[in-house]
């Protein structure tokens, strides 16, 4: 009798060791913070994009504060050099033990992606190329799918008469996805002029698409890569429609370029739902969001990260799948995870009057 009672005493035991095992894996301890490391552009020609992402990211907070999470989101700027990203990164793990990095924008993703390759630490980024994706667990994309956006972009300007399209293509992974895209449309009937990133100078390169006479001239860049070239466009007297990223336009820069940017097509996220808008002019009176999508998308993802490690702890196996699960989220047309990749409607416009315009179909 005693050996018996013995036993069912180790037996409870070993069931209770397990269940608590079971419960540290996927639930977060009451009230225990989650901590995740953001890496954004706060500083440079982005920097209004980063810290649009800020303010999206204070308003998830204090909606996750109402349902009783608490949340921590240490901000660091990655000023889109890739050795900054990396150091802050390594800040972020080694120092501040984050269980999430959101990063932002494409040197980031790579070098983020690959440091976090033997770490326990899961990695959302808002960026264009599908690379980090590769050969990593716990890696997810959001942001457009640029060959599909390209060729959308691309099938337009072609509709238009431009038979001939000069592109400015960086040489960097989200510059050859979105050739392929027009490519994919225009076959060979292109003028392809390659640049690395951070060249100003463009001048040799548009005079080559001026003698070959091109209808239109491609440059899916940053800020000020498209910036210059659209400028020595005008200097170089080559007067033709500009297609480039709705993403780089600023309150500064619809104002200095507006008039370059006419008849232009630009493309970017989807728009944002109003009372989002509303809300962000009412948590933040007198502050100017530069990017409405940056403090959206960054919105979605931080509620994401905060309710995935909530449930989840660090198993993340398990807050994979909490990832997987997510739906649609209408505030800018966040469609879900399909094989760890966000879906978006592309939003397509032009620049009249200072502000951006959808176009019609």
């Amino acid at each position: 009798m005693k050996h018996k009672i013995i036993w069912i005493i180790a037996i409870l035991v070993l069931v209770f060791l397990a269940v608590s095992a079971g419960k540290n894996d996927t639930e977060n301890v009451d009230g225990e913070t989650v901590k995740i490391g953001v890496i954004t552009p706060l500083t440079g020609d982005l920097a209004y994009w980063g810290e649009s992402s800020v303010f999206g990211i204070a308003l998830a907070k204090k909606d996750l504060a109402v349902e009783g999470i608490n949340t921590e989101f240490i901000i660091e700027d990655g000023q889109l050099e890739p050795t900054k990203a990396l150091n802050a990164a390594q800040k972020l793990v080694n120092s501040d033990n984050v269980v999430a990095i959101y990063s932002e924008f494409n040197p980031a993703a790579i070098a983020v992606t690959s440091f976090l390759k033997d770490k326990n630490v899961f990695h959302l980024y808002d960026a264009a190329p599908v690379s980090p994706l590769e050969n990593t667990r716990s890696v997810y994309k959001t942001y457009l799918d640029y060959f599909e956006s390209c060729k959308k972009v691309a099938q337009i300007a072609n509709k238009r008469g431009w038979d001939k399209l000069g592109v400015l293509k960086i040489n960097l992974e989200f510059g050859d996805l979105c050739l392929q895209g027009i490519k994919s449309v225009y076959g060979d009937n292109l003028i392809v002029q390659e640049y690395n990133p951070g060249t100003r100078d463009f001048r040799s390169m548009i005079l080559k698409l001026k003698d070959q006479n091109v209808k239109a001239v491609s440059n899916v860049s940053f800020v000020a890569e498209s910036f210059s070239s659209l400028k020595q466009m005008e200097q170089q007297g080559l007067k033709v429609p500009f297609v480039g990223l709705a993403e780089i336009i600023s309150p500064d820069s619809s104002t200095e370029y507006g008039l370059m940017l006419e008849n232009s097509i630009l493309f970017g996220l989807p728009e944002v739902e109003e009372n989002f808008s509303v809300r962000l002019k009412q948590e933040f009176p007198g502050k100017t969001v530069g990017n409405i999508q940056a403090s959206a998308l960054a919105f979605i993802h931080a509620k994401q990260l905060a309710y995935a490690f909530t449930k989840c702890g660090r198993h993340l196996d398990c807050v994979d799948k909490q990832f997987d699960r997510f739906g649609p989220e209408s505030l800018i047309g966040f469609q879900g995870f399909t094989n760890r990749v966000a879906g978006f409607d592309v939003w397509i416009g032009t620049l009249k009057n200072g502000a951006l315009v959808k176009l019609g179909n």
